[in-house]
């Protein structure tokens, strides 16, 4: 298993849940997901997603370790984006059956013990919700240099009103302390992420607000 995936089981059977690898499907070609997850109050299938260093990361990691100080950006909501696109592939065979499907996101990106930056740095809020929903678009007046209306989310969304509603939520593992998770709800979805699953004092749930780009608010 991977790193990520020894993580969320950890977390998983601490919390109570029984968690198990589902039957391959590969002889039908039809993908699997990592795990289900379930008690007695519910089920749910989740695929974990781990983030790992690319030539960029390894080339800043190095510049660190030789004491170097070099300017690093990144395109805000672009790593989140494609691994949460390839964990709705191994998702969606089960869109069917009824239960929540769950997106799981770690970020992993260091050699050693060497990070680019600081614990969830391609996994902030701002990366979740432009991955999910949109980059955020600005409209302004070239005359002016003003706004000329309020900012939106705009391309590369991934989940839609009709699209990918079959995704819950998509949950980051904090990989500072490798317990806490944090529960985006996808405002599409057509099973939510309902409790009493991943209810806790390690576990914490926003809701998009809709309409308004980077801002989250816990759910009720």
């Amino acid at each position: 298993m991977t790193h990520s995936e020894t993580i969320f089981e950890r977390t998983c059977r601490n919390a109570g849940y029984q968690i198990v690898r589902p039957s391959l499907r590969d002889r039908e070609r039809v993908p699997t997901a990592d795990f289900v997850v379930s008690t007695s109050a519910f089920r749910l299938v989740a695929e974990v997603e781990e983030l790992r260093p690319n030539k960029g990361d390894i080339r800043q990691i190095d510049s660190i370790r030789r004491g170097e100080t070099t300017a690093y950006g990144c395109t805000i909501g672009a790593r989140p984006r494609q691994h949460i696109r390839r964990a709705a592939r191994q998702l969606k065979p089960y869109s069917a059956e009824g239960i929540s499907l769950l997106v799981v996101l770690y970020d992993n990106v260091r050699v050693g013990d060497i990070r680019i930056a600081y614990p969830m740095f391609y996994l902030q809020p701002h990366d979740i919700d432009a991955a999910m929903y949109g980059d955020r678009t600005a409209y302004i007046s070239l005359a002016t240099c003003a706004p000329t209306e309020a900012d939106r989310n705009g391309g590369r969304r991934t989940c839609k009103a009709n699209e990918k509603k079959y995704i819950s939520a998509g949950a980051v593992i904090s990989d500072h302390d490798d317990a806490t998770m944090i529960f985006y709800h996808n405002q599409f979805a057509d099973v939510p992420l309902t409790p009493p699953a991943f209810r806790g004092r390690n576990f914490f749930h926003l809701q998009k607000v809709r309409g308004d780009p980077w801002k989250w608010i816990p759910v009720a």
